[in-house]
């Protein structure tokens, strides 16, 4: 312990807070850039990659680098998809069958995002139809999330803010909360460079935020209407790699199939969009429906059902269906329109930390789940009616604020009620204007964390924890089903 605490400090004085670049060519395979390390060169490589930046020359280059670094986050998801698969009561061949279908809107509308998915199929060595099926069906359980976006003439310091707690299962804590998110930096060619936070890239989570200063958050959003089209991930990569601004995503976005599913799935999104200009919009849609709104005087607040489209034709939950998103929808527009005109990034902390609507202990609120920042503990206590199954289970993972103008992302690992926020500054990264400022938090934060995991019996005990996990999540997963 002695030793990894000395080397700890060491890098901490001695080392730049770089952030690692993985530059894929067929000269120089991923793998050969772990391969053959020893143990020290592993932790040095840790400690340097807050961001992890994927340098590609083509979209099908792009797949194999994914593939080559993230294969094990795969093959782990494949017992999770299979008893997702299996709680649903659909079968192989109709799963494929979905696939296929999904393939040929790929070709048409997004053939560069289909040549990544072959060049991951190749490095892999899983084929292409089952990583469609993976695709199609790995998001689909159940989270929360709430949303936020300010804007002028609402800001007091002229910034935007875009915020995102991400609402999911807290046994995901176990791989989300331990360190910072796998944030990936793509440089493809022909395409804008963007930020996105994934485990698991081309499958699972989306783009936060591109050079151009465009920024992302999402909710997940109930629906029974259904159709083929291009995923809400698959969306928001095109529209990062390709738009400046919020009214360039709403143009880009009506041109296209939407996918949504009649289960319960990330799939079904609402969006929620920021840029450097100071545009805003929150953006719903299904396969038939498509609604915007452009914000109130600068703000705007989305939680897990439809505002702004008629949920009598979507389907989108009703109050009696799931109470807390409503009450978090309700406290995030109170906030929101109680700072108007003098928000700024510490009122924006405040409002995503906010604890109101839970449990008070002693004359202080604790939150709970149907509080921004949300506690699983509150659903038992409170006894919620209507509440789905399973969101006794549902906590705030992490929480992240997005300044678009300046470039940064500020990353909190847990509960922003109970962790600080790291910021992330990712102007140069991205090669694009904003601040400037040291990652030497963020540096400093990952690498610890990674480097108790390097611990030989802390490393396995966390590794088999993180697996169990997965087991217990397939079981929530057939009991829903």
């Amino acid at each position: 312990m002695k030793r990894v605490l000395s080397l700890l400090i060491a890098i901490a004085v001695i080392a730049p807070a770089t952030l690692t670049v993985i530059n894929a060519s067929e000269d120089a395979p991923i793998k050969a850039l772990f391969e053959g390390e020893s143990h020290t060169a592993k932790l040095l490589k840790y400690m340097g990659a807050p961001v992890l930046s994927i340098r590609a020359e083509s979209n099908y280059e792009y797949g194999v680098a994914v593939g080559e670094i993230f294969g094990g986050a795969y093959e782990s998801a494949i017992p999770l998809i299979k008893a997702f698969l299996k709680s649903r009561g659909m079968n192989t061949g109709e799963a494929m069958e979905k696939a296929e279908r999904h393939a040929s809107v790929l070709e048409k509308y997004y053939p560069e995002y289909l040549e990544r998915l072959e060049g991951l199929s190749s490095s892999t060595g899983i084929g292409l139809l089952e990583l469609l099926t993976i695709k199609m069906a790995m998001p689909s359980m159940l989270t929360g999330c709430t949303t936020t976006a300010s804007a002028p003439p609402a800001t007091s310091d002229g910034q935007v803010y875009i915020t995102w707690n991400f609402d999911g299962l807290c046994l995901l804590k176990l791989w989300i909360g331990q360190n910072l998110p796998i944030l990936i930096m793509n440089d493809i060619p022909g395409c804008n460079k963007y930020i996105t936070v994934s485990f698991m890239p081309l499958m699972g989570w989306d783009g936060l935020l591109n050079d151009k200063g465009l920024a992302f958050s999402g909710n997940t959003v109930a629906t029974t209407d259904a159709g083929d089209g291009l995923t809400c991930m698959e969306i928001v990569c095109m529209a990062l790699e390709r738009c400046s601004n919020v009214h360039e995503v709403v143009e880009l976005m009506q041109s296209l199939p939407i996918f949504t599913s009649s289960a319960m799935s990330v799939y079904n999104l609402a969006y929620l969009w920021a840029d450097a200009e100071g545009g805003i919009a929150s953006i719903e849609c299904t396969h038939n429906y498509f609604a915007v709104n452009y914000g109130e005087d600068g703000i705007l607040a989305h939680t897990n059902h439809h505002q702004w489209l008629d949920r009598n034709l979507t389907g989108s939950f009703g109050r009696e269906d799931y109470p807390s998103s409503y009450i978090r929808f309700e406290r995030a527009w109170e906030l929101l329109r109680e700072y108007r005109g003098s928000i700024d990034l510490q009122v924006i902390k405040k409002i995503v930390s906010d604890n109101a609507n839970g449990i008070t202990v002693l004359g202080r609120e604790i939150g709970g789940s149907n509080s921004i920042s949300c506690h699983h503990y509150g659903d038992p206590l409170q006894k919620t009616e209507g509440a789905p199954l399973g969101t006794a289970l549902i906590d705030t993972l992490c929480s992240i604020i997005i300044e678009p103008k300046e470039l940064i992302i500020h990353w909190c690992p847990g509960h922003p009620d109970r962790l600080p926020f790291i910021p992330i500054y990712c102007a140069k990264l991205l090669g694009g204007t904003g601040a400037e400022g040291s990652n030497l938090m963020t540096f400093w934060v990952y690498g610890s964390n990674k480097a108790i995991e390097t611990i030989p019996l802390v490393g396995t005990a966390i590794k088999t924890i993180r697996m169990a996990s997965i087991r217990t999540v397939k079981t929530i997963l057939e009991i829903a089903g």
